[in-house]
């Protein structure tokens, strides 16, 4: 009797204390009430500094003496060496009210600091409690006149009230500290720019700091129990910055590396706070039983480099190409470090970056320019501070022009960017990919630089050139183009079957032949992507040099490392484009600009010749003319033996700048291929006229010659012995 007695006196006590702690959070309701937890909030931030006897009531809590009791069947107190790197369950673990406390009285300079961070934990661990709440809130429909809250598939509009909540979480939580004021930036769906608003970002204030904050970025994965985060990032206000809202807006207009501090706060399987106050990196994680963050990574570092890339790619058709191909050569093994990256992708930036941050590796959210051409993540409130944090864990982050996303200063608000972080090994390797395909808006003397400190050269300087190109005065010895064809007609392309597949031993004696009497041999990338070819004579004797090299790479995406005419120790020359606007083609300081230069290091064979490209009216395209005047006054090379594909070839054929072709017939259909009039282009519209044809063992070769300039040494046509060895070129 006795015993049941007092159970039945200690019951209306034990249910009112779950009443009240499951009305602050039940079903989301608007009202937050100032219960258990809020009154704790307060004495916390009131005395911010722990004293000896919470110091001990700290450690008493730790052990479980001082906390609710659990059934020992469904409760087990959790490992406390997994929360500490030092396995610390002492009274000496250290709280984050604790280390703010320290810290500050170390660096006095931060004691204006202290209130912020105080408000952003104690409003972190509400979040998290709602956070974690939110399945229960889907999962219970209520009746009939919360239909509305639903839509066609049931599903609850969970994500505006938990980002609500969050938010008035947030506001309250740094209006209590009585210094801090904020500025909630409305909603204004009926913009004609739409991202000018969005609701849940704060802009708080005090006499020192501006602050930018969103509560809880990540929101619509709730509902499905993925991670979400808050994010923050804080600013010196200065002292011009007057109290009005449009002049704190502006004020917080800043780049990323004007930040105090930053930091964001992981809701996961375990509450996970990270912040920087400008040096080092610490991580505190959340102790569900006396509910305080302690520090679990102390000076975090990020690994110089990882083995795991992070990005969206459902958006992979709408990236620009310095991402796609750095992606590609990831996912083959065919990187700086030829291993395979994998995939790992939540679809909470928060979740993703903080796994990049201890494990390495790339985030990326690049732009999209089928969906989202600014990309997906606001500038202030979102990838600088994360951007800040991976700064100083030792990690980097940039735009999509290689450029430092610290130094990247908003315009507005809700400004988006593109943006990329991690291990700073991968992203220097990233960074040069991104500089070689990109750049349109820098002008061509950076594009210069850019590709020099890429691949490893002194800085060039831009010249302007005058076109001497007389292709039947003499002025330059000549162009030759080589095809080969099928027997419909089809040109030989990279995607076909390999030359030496569809081209019989006589007809390669012939293309070796044509190289040695050859001052350079030009091809695209491609072909030199598909066949690693080195150009070289080989086959037939020779005592003339090697010919250069030459490679269209108009958006500089050739690894050089990969392939042998970078390595092999022969002359080589990469021809790129210097990318400018279209409106300057009439310019002619502009359009006339390029600039040469020798590589060092193990590429000291390899030289650049960057050429500001034409505009044709729908796309820019490197002249070949311009190129030959280059050759031949930059390197001396006068005479071109074109082995390019069909793309090459109608370049060339284009502008009418072809000397001399030679058209191989194959006995045999390729699979794939492309015409051979591609365009409708013939080689009698580009001014050649077939001078001679012959068999050549199984295949067919016809030669073209400029009326002009005729074969050097037409033999009979039943003689094919030695017809093109006793060739000399005028």
């Amino acid at each position: 009797m006795m015993m049941i007695l007092r159970f039945s006196q200690i019951l209306p006590f034990a249910l009112l204390w779950i009443f009240s702690f499951s009305s602050h959070v039940d079903s989301f309701g608007v009202s937050i009430k100032p219960i258990h937890r809020i009154n704790r909030v307060k004495c916390c931030w009131s005395a911010p500094t722990p004293t000896s006897s919470s110091s001990s009531s700290a450690a008493e809590a730790s052990t479980g003496s001082t906390t609710p009791s659990f059934d020992p069947k469904y409760y087990s107190p959790p490992d406390q060496s997994v929360l500490s790197r030092n396995g610390d369950n002492s009274a000496s673990r250290i709280t984050l009210t604790r280390f703010l406390s320290q810290y500050v009285k170390d660096h006095p300079e931060f004691e204006d600091l202290e209130n912020i961070l105080l408000a952003v934990q104690m409003a972190c661990k509400t979040i998290s409690s709602l956070v974690s709440r939110s399945g229960l809130a889907y999962s219970i429909q209520n009746d009939d006149t919360d239909a509305d809250n639903y839509n066609s598939d049931g599903r609850f509009y969970s994500m505006k009230r938990l980002d609500k909540l969050s938010t008035t979480v947030l506001k309250n939580a740094l209006k209590f500290t009585g210094t801090v004021q904020m500025i909630v930036p409305e909603a204004l769906e009926t913009s004609e720019e739409p991202d000018q608003h969005q609701p849940g970002v704060l802009i708080a204030y005090d006499a020192h700091n501006l602050a930018c904050l969103d509560p809880l970025d990540g929101s619509g994965n709730s509902d499905a129990s993925i991670c979400t985060g808050t994010v923050f990032g804080v600013f010196k206000r200065g002292n011009t910055v007057d109290f009005d809202e449009d002049s704190l807006l502006e004020a917080v207009l800043q780049p990323g590396n004007k930040m105090r501090a930053a930091g964001y706060c992981l809701y996961s399987s375990a509450t996970v706070l990270v912040f920087t106050l400008g040096s080092s990196v610490y991580g505190f994680t959340l102790d569900p039983q006396i509910q305080e963050f302690v520090l679990t990574h102390d000076k975090l570092t990020i690994p110089k480099r990882g083995n795991v890339y992070s990005c969206n790619e459902a958006n992979s058709e709408g990236w620009k190409n310095g991402w796609k191909e750095y992606l590609r050569n990831l996912k083959l093994g065919q990187g700086e470090t030829k291993e395979k990256y994998a995939l790992r992708y939540v679809g909470s930036m928060v979740g993703d970056i903080h796994r990049t941050l201890l494990y390495g590796g790339v985030f990326g959210y690049p732009s999209d320019r089928l969906h989202r051409p600014q990309g997906n993540l606001q500038l202030l409130y979102k990838s600088s501070p994360m951007a800040f944090v991976v700064h100083h864990a030792g990690g980097k982050a940039m735009d999509e022009s290689g450029a430092d996303l610290l130094d990247k200063r908003p315009e507005r608000i809700h400004q988006k960017s593109p943006c990329f972080m991690g291990s700073p090994d991968d992203m220097e390797e990233l960074k040069r990919y991104l500089t070689r395909l990109e750049g349109d808006n820098n002008s061509t003397q950076e594009q210069a630089n850019t590709a020099a400190v890429t691949l490893r050269g002194p800085k060039p300087i831009l010249a302007t050139h005058t076109s001497t190109y007389d292709g039947v005065s003499g002025k330059i010895r000549g162009v030759t183009l080589k095809l080969a064809i099928d027997m419909n007609g089809a040109v030989a392309d990279v995607s076909a079957t390999v030359s030496e597949r569809f081209t019989c031993e006589a007809s390669l004696d012939m293309v070796h032949r044509l190289r040695r009497d050859c001052d350079a041999v030009l091809v695209g990338r491609s072909t030199v992507e598909a066949d690693d070819c080195t150009l070289t004579v080989r086959r037939v004797p020779t005592t003339n040099p090697q010919p250069t090299r030459v490679v269209l790479d108009s958006s500089l995406q050739l690894d050089l490392q990969q392939y042998k005419i970078a390595t092999d120790g022969l002359p080589t020359i990469i021809v790129h484009a210097l990318k400018c606007n279209k409106d300057d083609d009439d310019d002619d300081e502009t359009k006339n600009q390029y600039y040469s230069m020798k590589l060092h290091d193990e590429f000291s064979n390899v030289s650049l010749l960057g050429i500001v490209p034409t505009w044709d009216g729908s796309r820019s395209t490197i002249s070949a003319r311009t190129m030959i005047d280059l050759l031949r006054s930059e390197f001396d090379i006068h005479h071109i033996l074109v082995e390019g594909g069909p793309r090459s070839a109608l370049q060339f054929l284009q502008e009418n700048v072809v000397d001399r072709a030679i058209v191989v017939q194959a006995p045999m259909t390729f699979k794939d291929g492309l015409p051979s009039n591609i365009d409708s282009i013939t080689l009698q519209d580009a001014g050649l006229e077939e001078i001679n044809n012959y068999k050549l063992d199984v295949d067919k070769v016809t030669c073209y010659s400029r009326p002009d300039l005729p074969w050097p040494s037409r033999l009979e046509e039943g003689n094919t012995s030695n017809k093109l060895e006793s060739t000399v070129w005028p």
